[in-house]
């Protein structure tokens, strides 16, 4: 007589995401050590570009910003030191806010650098392909909403006036051109949400997948 065969365990309902509690944290975590380099990085690169290639750049503003971050870092830090990864919401928000903060600051940073004339504000594009990796769709779309409203506003506000703009020597005079500017932002707008569109189906299918196995274990 062949013994009964084991009775599977349940299935947890956080197991039928790709992300969990835990490793959301181990994630922030890993944002946290990439930040400390990102304000140390802004402050040696913009003191290389006026004293090295000779480009004149507001350095107490920039260093203002870069010390936003590290007081803003080591706020996560302790948080993440102090607090349990328990709740997945509570660690999904937490990042959330987090990418958006540095969205912001990064704007300030762009802003200061140059604006369009900086071709580091592709870097846009890595904070949405993050997201579109960790969140699911609306969520990865309202990071990339959010990062291409600051860039524009950014763009628009320099070129009309409204914001300062940071000219950088050598660049050329293509930035004051309004139909170079459209051309620009339509790009990046579509960058920015192709990157989400394609992240965000990647996930979505795999989430799927994930999702149909752990209902045949479950049955």
């Amino acid at each position: 007589m062949k013994p009964d065969a084991p009775t599977p365990e349940p299935v947890v309902v956080e197991s039928a995401q790709f992300v969990s509690a835990a490793s959301l944290r181990v994630r922030s975590d890993w944002f946290v050590k990439m930040r400390w380099g990102a304000a140390v990085g802004v402050i040696i690169l913009s003191s290389l570009a006026g004293a090295v290639a000779n480009i004149p750049l507001p350095q107490m503003p920039i260093i203002v910003t870069a010390v936003a971050m590290i007081l803003l870092n080591v706020v996560y830090f302790l948080r993440n030191r102090r607090v349990a990864p328990l709740v997945i919401e509570d660690e999904l928000r937490v990042v959330k806010v987090q990418m958006l903060v540095d969205l912001l600051l990064l704007t300030i940073l762009i802003n200061l650098t140059g604006g369009l004339e900086n071709p580091f504000y592709f870097i846009y594009v890595i904070h949405v392909l993050i997201a579109s990796l960790l969140f699911k769709s609306r969520d990865a779309y309202q990071v990339a909403l959010f990062g291409a409203l600051l860039f524009s506003f950014d763009v628009l506000g320099e070129h009309f006036g409204v914001l300062p703009h940071h000219h950088l020597e050598g660049v050329g005079v293509l930035y004051h051109d309004l139909l170079y500017v459209f051309v620009c932002l339509v790009s990046f707008w579509l960058v920015l949400f192709a990157g989400a569109y394609v992240g965000g189906w990647i996930m979505h299918h795999n989430r799927t997948i994930k999702n149909e196995l752990v209902e045949r274990q479950t049955q």
